[in-house]
């Protein structure tokens, strides 16, 4: 099992295993930027906790992880009498002691809802870079997405991506390869940066970056800011078909009274 604690005097993250996970683990705990610190024994970073929970997931499922304070969740519930953090049998015995005390166990039916470990894994976000350059600070590529979509409470670090470059063999092998590069989206806002690549060919105008395991609380929280609701396709068996055309301002003002 392994811990998620919030260090509040750096605005980072800390993660504590009870034993030293895989090297798959710490190999993706690393792809988030996390370090060991040895004198607390934990990994640390700046990374999200969603990210951090889906890194150590996607590589070690029987791993079990706890996250914040003072809520029943799908890995841990905290706030409960004993003060302790529950995982598993615990976790489940305490529900039901908690709910036995209000009602029967024999007319009640506990509905547990996955919530985000459903939804995430399969929804992908393709954006497509509109423009790239070069500043006196950074390398610039602008894409025609926003981290209003993939993550509007504005609480991620990184993402799971992946970079589609357009073009030959013979044009690939001619790219630079660029020390750093800053992916933003098309908003106004200074913090619509959504991640640094570094040591990667350069993008350029046409090139794609599919954002990946990003179903969970993020394009139905989408505000209707500067662009309206994108569309949304579903993959079935390699071929694609649309399932909510894009909103145009005919959908944003079709209750309208005036």
């Amino acid at each position: 099992t392994y811990e998620i604690r919030e260090n509040t005097q750096y605005n980072s993250n800390e993660v504590f295993f009870e034993s030293k996970p895989a090297a798959e683990v710490l190999t993706a705990l690393r792809g988030l930027k996390m370090r060991w610190n040895p004198k607390k024994g934990c990994w640390y970073g700046f990374a999200a906790q969603n990210d951090i929970l889906a890194a150590i997931g996607e590589h070690d499922n029987e791993l079990g992880g706890t996250i914040s304070e003072g809520y029943l969740g799908a890995t841990r519930w905290d706030g409960n009498k004993s003060g302790k953090y529950l995982h598993g049998a615990e976790l489940s015995k305490a529900i039901r002691e908690e709910l036995s005390e209000e009602f029967t166990p024999e007319e009640t039916m506990l509905v547990m809802e996955p919530g985000t470990s459903l939804i995430t894994p399969p929804i992908e976000y393709l954006t497509t870079v509109v423009d790239a350059k070069q500043t006196y600070a950074n390398h610039l590529v602008v894409t025609d997405g926003s981290r209003i979509d993939i993550d509007p409470l504005h609480g991620k670090s990184s993402y799971f991506h992946k970079l589609l470059y357009q073009g030959t063999e013979e044009e690939m092998e001619a790219r630079q390869v660029i020390p750093k590069q800053v992916v933003c989206g098309f908003t106004c806002m200074e913090d619509d940066r959504l991640f640094i690549i570094e040591n990667q060919k350069k993008l350029q105008e046409g090139d794609r970056i599919s954002f990946q395991k990003v179903g969970g609380y993020t394009i139905c929280l989408t505000p209707l800011f500067i662009r309206y609701f994108p569309a949304v396709y579903v993959e079935e068996n390699g071929e694609y078909r649309i399932v909510r055309e894009a909103w145009t301002a005919q959908e944003y003002s079709q209750k309208s009274v005036y």
